[in-house]
């Protein structure tokens, strides 16, 4: 992927969230997202099905994640 589909991933109670790493910060080493309202992926159950969901947005190769 590409630099514009850099995410961060977010564990919380109700599962794995996806930020575009842009709308993020880093407090104490940690990346953290300024504002919870923009998800790129939502509560994903594991890490690894938020990133297969980021994955599946990336269609033969052009970035979808973007323009949502």
């Amino acid at each position: 992927m590409s630099k514009c589909c850099e995410v961060v991933y977010f564990k919380h109670d109700m599962g794995w969230d996806c930020y575009d790493k842009t709308e993020c910060h880093k407090f104490q080493g940690t990346w953290t997202p300024r504002w919870f309202d923009n998800p790129i992926v939502e509560d994903a159950p594991t890490k690894k099905e938020a990133a297969q969901q980021i994955k599946d947005m990336h269609i033969l190769g052009i970035c979808l994640v973007k323009g949502l």
